[in-house]
């Protein structure tokens, strides 16, 4: 009677559990969320004693690498809390403006582009342990021009690099044209040295009237290639460098202009 009574009690305990097991292997199981670390309290301050603050090489906290675990999540809270549909891998941040001595003090800039395709600004400054601006802009705030630097130039610049998918080129007339301002650019006040090069465009918006263009010297040297802005005519921007920039667009049958010293 005892067994009886005992196989009554087990054998729906070993269904129950092999029920549980099946239909445990038919679902993915999603662990509870962890709080994030670098998450701001009701006043926007950090945790600095979280030993996942990051350090740099002489033991002092990375402020720059710290607005950035800071910033990321804050932002994507923001656009959440805004109905803005958006993946949190894709906030791109960049660091502003450094200056050469330590200091507990970052500010950041930066992009994301949603789901929908719309593309929305960030800026956000940290001081100390605490998070003093987090600021979200439907256009840039300082855009890319002619003789001018900024984080957010930095920003436009990324994007552009990162989204466009084609690059588009000078046609013929444009190519001379601009090769021939460039040219009588280089060459004043030095009529004895006439660089040689290959011209292109830059494909980046600059603002209207300006023309951005990009090119490589003959040759071999140190800095092989270059890129500037034009405006009424005139070379109003011009800066070498030690590659071609990724939104330098030069025709594969480009011809080169100028002429190199003793070349007729």
């Amino acid at each position: 009677m005892k067994k009886v009574k005992l196989a009554i009690i087990v054998i729906p305990f070993v269904i129950a559990v092999g029920l549980f097991w099946f239909f445990a292997g038919s679902y993915d199981f999603v662990p509870s969320a962890t709080k994030n670390p670098f998450d701001v309290d009701g006043m926007n301050r950090i945790d600095l004693t979280n030993p996942q603050i990051p350090k740099d090489s002489e033991g002092r906290i990375d402020y720059d690498a710290l607005i950035q675990l800071v910033s990321k999540p804050y932002f994507s809270k923001l656009l959440s809390e805004r109905n803005v549909k958006h993946h949190p891998g894709d906030i791109v941040l960049m660091i502003g403006p450094r200056v050469s001595m330590y200091t507990e003090y970052s500010s950041s800039c930066g992009y994301v582009i949603a789901d929908n395709g719309e593309d929305y600004w960030l800026k956000s400054s940290l001081d100390h342990d605490t998070l003093t601006e987090a600021k979200i802009m439907d256009t840039n705030p300082d855009p890319c021009r002619p003789n001018t630097s900024s984080c957010f130039c930095q920003a436009q610049t990324h994007m552009a690099e990162s989204t466009l998918k084609e690059l588009s080129y000078f046609d013929p007339v444009q190519e001379s044209d601009v090769a021939n301002t460039v040219l009588e650019y280089m060459t004043q006040g030095n009529q004895n040295l006439t660089p040689k090069f290959l011209i292109g465009k830059y494909n980046l918006d600059l603002g209207d009237g300006v023309t951005a263009f990009c090119g490589e010297f003959w040759g071999k040297h140190s800095f092989d290639y270059f890129q500037g802005t034009i405006r009424d005519s005139k070379v109003v921007g011009f800066g070498i460098e030690n590659s071609l920039p990724k939104l330098c667009a030069i025709n594969k049958d480009a011809q080169y202009f100028g002429k190199v010293l003793g070349e007729n």
